[in-house]
C-alpha cells in the first residue's frame, strides 16, 4: 500500500496534464461527444419567454424583466439580448410602473437595461410616454433617453428632445423643445 498509493497518485497527476495533449479540444469533456452533437459553445444561446426578478440595492423593492425571446452570448453570459421585451419597476409608494420595447440588452451584472424601437412607459397615473431609445439603471430606478419623447395623459400632453425619470419615477426631467398643453381638471371649473 505505501508504494501503491503513491504510484496512483502520481499516474493521475500524469494523466492530468497529459490529458489535453492527448484529446485536443474536448479535454473538458467526459460526457460522450454524440450528446453535444448541434450544440455550439461559440453561438449564442437562445430562450423563449425569460423572466428575471430582482429587487433594487436602495429599498429591496422588487422589479421583474420579461422577453418573448432573449440570446446570450456564451463570451459574454452577462449580455442579454431582448426581443419584444417588458419591465415592471415598483416605486416607492408600491405603485408599478411598465417599460416595454421591441429590442434592449439587460446588463445583469450592472442592472441595466438599455432599450430601442418603440420604447413606451406607462406610469401609475395612466400617463404614456413613447420615444426610440431608453436606458433604465434598475438599481438606482432611473431612466434616461436623449430621443424624442411623447407624453400624453389624463393630466395633457408633453413634447420633448431628452428626459430623464429618477426616484422610481417620483421625479420626471424633459429637456430640449418641451412643449407642454395641460388639461383643466372639470370639476374645478364647475366650482361657483
Amino acid at each position: 500500500m505505501r508504494l501503491a498509493l503513491p504510484g496512483v497518485a502520481i499516474g493521475l497527476i500524469v494523466l492530468v496534464v497529459a490529458w489535453p495533449k492527448i484529446f485536443g479540444d474536448v479535454a473538458g469533456m467526459i460526457a460522450p461527444s454524440s450528446l453535444f452533437e448541434g450544440i455550439s459553445i461559440t453561438e449564442p444561446m437562445r430562450m423563449r419567454n425569460p423572466r428575471y426578478v430582482g429587487t433594487d440595492s436602495e429599498g429591496g423593492r422588487p422589479y421583474e424583466v420579461e422577453a418573448d425571446e432573449a440570446q446570450v452570448d456564451p463570451a459574454a453570459p452577462d449580455r442579454i439580448t431582448l426581443m419584444r421585451m417588458r419591465a415592471d419597476i415598483q416605486g416607492q409608494d408600491g405603485q408599478v410602473t411598465r417599460l416595454t420595447a421591441k429590442d434592449g440588452l439587460y446588463q445583469r451584472d450592472i442592472g441595466r437595461l438599455d432599450l430601442t424601437h418603440d420604447v413606451k412607459l406607462y406610469t401609475p397615473d395612466e400617463t404614456e410616454f413613447t420615444t426610440e431609445q431608453a436606458t433604465i439603471l434598475l438599481d438606482e430606478r432611473s431612466a434616461s433617453g436623449e430621443e424624442h419623447v411623447t407624453g400624453i395623459g389624463p393630466r395633457g400632453t408633453i413634447d420633448a428632445d431628452a428626459f430623464k425619470i429618477e426616484q422610481g419615477g417620483d421625479v420626471i426631467r424633459f429637456r430640449g423643445n418641451v412643449r407642454v398643453e395641460l388639461v383643466q381638471d372639470q370639476s374645478e371649473g364647475d366650482a361657483p
